[in-house]
């Protein structure tokens, strides 16, 4: 894409006995429209080790990057999904797609302590004020 480039990238790394991290966007709302936005900034997730229900993903609310009002306060994960990636798999999403990283429970559920790391990545049209934190 020729108005697009790469944002940021980096290996991510959760440890065992990680928390589930905060429901979030990798992307930000501020001057879009709040209902059906241009897609602007794409998060692209790898797992670089094995991924299953003990070690936890990345579980996404589809269509909440649609609507800046999309309820995604439910912690029961009603209409989500966590997509159980293999190695070298990619989960790709718009970046207004609410999500959050799934507890690693492994060493506490199967008494075998786990990292799990994956790769991430984001390409962006444009200016977004998520790469003065993320990259440049």
């Amino acid at each position: 894409c020729p108005r697009g480039k790469w944002r940021t990238h980096d290996i991510l790394l959760s440890k065992p006995a990680s928390s589930r991290q905060v429901v979030h966007t990798d992307s930000s709302w501020e001057g879009k429209r709040k209902r059906n936005p241009p897609i602007h900034y794409i998060t692209i997730l790898i797992p670089l080790t094995v991924q299953d229900k003990v070690t936890g993903g990345t579980r996404v609310w589809p269509r909440s990057h649609r609507d800046k009002n999309a309820d995604v306060s439910s912690t029961n994960y009603i209409d989500t999904i966590e997509p159980l990636l293999k190695i070298g798999d990619a989960l790709v999403f718009d970046g207004l797609l609410s999500h959050c990283g799934m507890e690693n429970n492994s060493g506490i559920l199967d008494g075998v302590p786990r990292d799990r790391y994956f790769y991430y990545g984001a390409f962006a049209t444009g200016h977004d004020p998520n790469t003065d934190v993320t990259g440049s």
